[in-house]
């Protein structure tokens, strides 16, 4: 069956389903014969995990095609699994806190969680969405020693400031980047996170730019990092299999690595097709004049590669009223990340410094809807909905 052709549901709250006329995503991942020449691999050595030469190549060809030979990675079964493993590996002992964004998926504090740690919430910065740089000093001067790790969500995709953590790191506090929608991105030039001597997360989930089903990779400058990272998610083992830590199995399956040879071979076209509908998106709001009458998107100067539109409403407009007013319309938005984790059950008796600005951004955010091959007419109906509605 084909994933690319089902709309995706929304209950409501008559618990029925709807199928919308233009859904928040429609994922697509490699079959047919850009997969089979890779599967019929499988047949032919019996390997199907344990890092098996589908994985190593799949790796290397990541490390080649988008990291230009630099650095190091290892596949994971996926991004929060990677984090886990980075935290854990990375994190200071004896030291208590992860520090992050509350504007972030549930998988970031959730990972530090696993790891052993207490998230601690720090704020955005209004313009790109990122984590604040004062509001994660003034976090540091509370806590002080007891800071176990920084963890920086690149929202949305849009890049991180890698220098400024830079300095963190070589004051020897580690820098775990969750960029789980970063793959595809590029800063002059180069893929987001290129270099860096700290850590950095992708996911490869099927709703990613880079889907696979599920998948991930973890990447570093520092060779010791991806290996340390690498036998955690091997049971601890060292090379005579002997468990050496408490570690875990984030080994990415010969399956999914099919799929990911797949994918790379087509990625830069789907890059070139994901930044021309950002480019229409661009073209329609300035056509309805949204941006004069202040709905705003994160200000970034890097090439990005969306998994969806991420838009702010302008202040005093519900963004539940506009995504239940949208489905009226049969187009499905979403409103990532509206609650924020510190508004979530599970993480709401953790610490953190005043969040006003992703507090206002919690209340005001909401994602539109990206497919491979999406129609200028459709972009343009769902602008059209949204500036009405």
């Amino acid at each position: 069956m084909d994933t690319g052709n089902i709309f995706l549901k929304l209950l409501t709250r008559k618990g029925r389903s709807r199928i919308f006329k233009y859904p928040f995503l429609k994922p697509e991942l490699a079959y047919g014969d850009a997969l089979d020449k890779y599967l019929g691999e499988l047949e032919r050595t019996h390997i199907y995990t344990n890092y098996g030469p589908l994985n190593q190549r799949f790796q290397q060809r990541l490390l080649s095609e988008h990291f230009q030979d630099t650095g190091h990675c290892v596949t994971v079964n996926n991004a929060t699994s990677g984090l886990i493993a980075a935290i854990s590996m990375l994190r200071r002992q004896r030291r208590k806190f992860a520090l992050m964004p509350s504007f972030t998926f549930a998988a970031t504090p959730l990972a530090a969680m696993w790891a052993g740690l207490e998230p601690f919430f720090v704020d955005v910065n209004p313009d790109t969405w990122n984590m604040c740089h004062q509001s994660l000093e003034d976090a540091i001067a509370i806590l002080g020693d007891d800071v176990a790790v920084i963890v920086p969500y690149s929202a949305m995709g849009n890049p991180i400031d890698v220098d400024y953590y830079e300095q963190h790191i070589a004051n020897g506090l580690p820098v775990v980047v969750d960029a789980a929608s970063s793959f595809g991105t590029r800063q002059n030039g180069k893929q987001f996170g290129h270099g860096f001597t700290g850590t950095v997360v992708y996911s490869f989930h099927a709703t990613k730019t880079f889907g696979i089903g599920e998948g991930g990779l973890v990447y570093s400058s520092n060779e010791d990092t991806i290996a340390q990272i690498k036998r955690f998610g091997n049971f601890g083992f060292n090379d005579q299999r002997l468990s050496q830590f408490m570690g875990m199995n984030t080994k990415l399956s010969e399956f999914h690595a099919a799929v990911g040879l797949a994918t790379l071979d087509t990625f830069e076209q789907t890059i070139l097709k994901r930044r021309e509908t950002l480019a229409q998106y661009r073209s329609a709001m300035d056509h309805h004049h949204m941006l004069e009458r202040q709905w705003c998107v994160p200000k970034s100067s890097a090439e990005l590669c969306y998994q969806f539109i991420p838009m702010c409403a302008p202040p005093g407009v519900d963004n539940i009223a506009i995504t239940q007013k949208m489905a009226q319309n049969s187009i499905e938005i979403k409103n990532y990340f509206s609650p924020s984790c510190h508004q979530l059950p599970t993480f709401e008796e953790f610490g953190r410094v005043p969040l006003p600005h992703t507090e206002q951004l919690s209340r005001r955010v909401i994602s539109l809807p990206v497919w491979s091959n999406m129609p200028r007419q459709v972009v343009d109906e769902i602008m059209e909905t949204l500036n009405n509605a």
